[in-house]
């Protein structure tokens, strides 16, 4: 028998094939599912999750998290966006309340080890473990795993790293487990129906304020800084355009925009980094400013204490403070952290 293992489950198909094989591959393993919430709408996925432990023969728990998930996630996602940022709540997520709250309370249940349905790897290399890329192209979620500290990869398990999501959903066929055709999400998880300015009506103050352009001048009125983020061209209501929003002063209440070209970059910093590897500068890699972007070329210029910051082979479009900037070395990730500025191309 391996190590006992705590797997997460939310009761959808990656999490019920990640707790399988890892049962089939020897592992001792139990499934633990949070509650996010004080009066958690989500209580079909918790018996969901139930079902499939029970399908599988695991012994199950159920984690009420829904103070720690407030204070860890959801208040620095809405202080973000009140500081005139685009945050990216599960790079804050993955390492306080996954990979940390919830294997502090799996090690108290006698877990040596955390499993996920992540499609990402821990790959073994001559200077150790680092977190790398998944397989599957068109489901790496390595980006999203960048803040995980790196002392932790030896207790850190994602089954799911090697495999496409079609022979996920193969799997789950085949084992008769629920949710193997079920459509996707993209949501974040505490946005219902995936609408993050409803979410935010309700959470923030808004107040009406200047649209500007580089020189200051007034072009227009917007209804509130939180609507906006870097890049967006629609819901403007700006003659004479094409705008798009180039930056948010929440100090000055004001929306900053400016032309296709105006929002292109050469370099970007980053802040709350952590560091897979030691970065000097002049370290090569590739970067990506956002979980959709395509990693591209780029020089480090700067890696300190908790900062660093990379130059682009060709400008880059559309940084937005806040979210996470990532580099990889071909597959592996060397750092992560979090957009904090960027400097014109």
């Amino acid at each position: 028998m391996k190590q006992k293992t705590a797997v997460l489950m939310s009761g959808g198909v990656d999490s019920s094939v990640a707790a399988l094989l890892l049962r089939d591959r020897g592992y001792n393993v139990f499934g633990l599912t949070i509650l996010q919430y004080e009066h958690d709408p989500s209580d079909s996925q918790v018996e969901k999750a139930q079902s499939v432990a029970h399908l599988l023969g695991l012994e199950h728990h159920t984690l009420a998290l829904s103070q720690f998930f407030r204070e860890a996630v959801i208040e620095p996602f809405l202080e973000a966006y009140r500081a005139g940022r685009t945050p990216n709540p599960c790079f804050r997520c993955n390492p306080r309340l996954k990979f940390g709250k919830c294997f502090e309370i799996a090690r108290q249940m006698g877990a040596e080890c955390i499993a996920t349905g992540h499609y990402a790897r821990i790959l073994s290399t001559d200077r150790g473990l680092r977190l790398g890329r998944a397989m599957d192209p068109w489901k790496d979620q390595s980006y999203f795993l960048a803040g995980v500290p790196g002392g932790m990869l030896e207790n850190i398990l994602f089954p799911n790293g090697e495999l496409t999501k079609e022979r996920v959903r193969q799997i789950a066929r085949e084992h008769s487990l629920p949710g193997a055709d079920t459509e996707e999400s993209q949501e974040i998880c505490f946005t219902p129906g995936g609408d993050v300015h409803a979410f935010l009506e309700g959470q923030l103050e808004e107040n009406e304020g200047d649209i500007v352009d580089g020189s200051g001048a007034v072009l227009g009125c917007h209804r509130g800084i939180v609507h906006y983020t870097v890049g967006q061209r629609k819901g403007l209501g700006l003659a004479g355009g094409p705008y798009y929003v180039r930056a948010l002063d929440a100090a000055r209440n004001q929306v900053l925009v400016g032309r296709y070209e105006e929002l292109l970059a050469r370099r970007v910093y980053a802040v709350e980094a952590n560091f897979f590897a030691p970065l000097v500068q002049g370290t090569g890699g590739q970067a990506k400013i956002r979980s959709r972007h395509t990693a591209a070329p780029c020089t480090v210029i700067h890696a300190t204490g908790e900062t660093f910051a990379v130059e682009f082979t060709q400008p880059q479009w559309g940084v937005a403070p806040g979210q996470a900037l990532v580099l990889y070395h071909g597959d592996i990730i060397l750092a992560g952290g979090v957009i904090d500025r960027w400097d014109p191309a």
